[in-house]
């Protein structure tokens, strides 16, 4: 009973961190896209921050695109760590979901898991920069190929498991957005002539980043709801443990 307790202890702090770390997420970065001075890749002259034009980390500049002071840029870089904390809290629940039905799953989801924040770590480390430009390449492929490892085999995983089959088939729906994102990614920097299109390229990455919170929020959801079943389980044995 007492093991039990701390389980659900432990589920409801990922629960809740996952949830501040995501919230924390969408506030830095609409605060460093709110002080962004303006600049894109194609255009150094446009004035703000273009939903449409510029890349996430295009916030986190400094200076500017546009060759200003950046004054949003630790906003930027509190939103890159808001969302390392919302992958590593997401990818260890997802972890711990899978455990109890395939624990050599889930060692291989948290080494891939590891993998995926060492590279977003490298995106910063080395930031879009004309010299840099290979290596933040390289780091972006590394970190979203091992984070798409890490996010497929529970999914796929939940799709043999009967209580698990709708969050399986919704979590893989919602990663295909990620999975084209990573192909116009590469195929922009080999120069294929359809996908060498910044607003393509940027509007993909965006709506990749809404599939991965929808596919967060999904989690935490179900997440809650096995604490609300263990919590239920656990006070049936209590009730059990009186009347014998």
């Amino acid at each position: 009973m007492f093991l039990n307790i701390l389980q659900i202890i432990r589920s409801q702090c990922l629960s809740l961190g996952l949830f501040v770390s995501l919230s924390g997420f969408y506030s830095s970065y609409g605060m460093a896209i709110k002080l962004y001075p303006g600049g894109t890749w194609n255009d150094p002259s446009a004035i703000g921050y273009s939903f449409w034009n510029n890349y996430l980390c295009d916030a986190l500049q400094q200076p500017a695109l546009n060759g200003f002071h950046n004054p949003g840029s630790n906003f930027g870089l509190a939103a890159y760590g808001f969302l390392l904390l919302t992958l590593v809290f997401w990818w260890t629940i997802l972890a711990k979901i899978t455990d109890s039905h395939s624990r050599r799953r889930a060692k291989i989801i948290r080494a891939c898991a590891a993998m995926s924040c060492l590279g977003l770590v490298g995106t910063i480390v080395f930031p879009a920069e004309a010299r840099l430009l290979g290596a933040h390449f390289t780091a972006v492929v590394f970190a979203v190929f091992a984070g798409l490892a890490a996010t497929l085999l529970p999914f796929f995983g939940f799709l043999t498991e009967k209580s698990n089959k709708v969050f399986g088939k919704i979590g893989l729906l919602l990663c295909s957005p990620v999975f084209l994102s990573i192909l116009a990614y590469a195929a922009y920097h080999i120069k294929i002539p359809f996908f060498h299109n910044d607003t393509l390229i940027v509007s993909m990455q965006k709506i990749s980043v809404l599939a991965v919170s929808m596919l967060s929020i999904l989690t935490l959801v179900k997440e809650l709801q096995l604490n609300d079943s263990k919590f239920r389980l656990g006070q049936i044995a209590l009730l059990l443990q009186r009347s014998l």
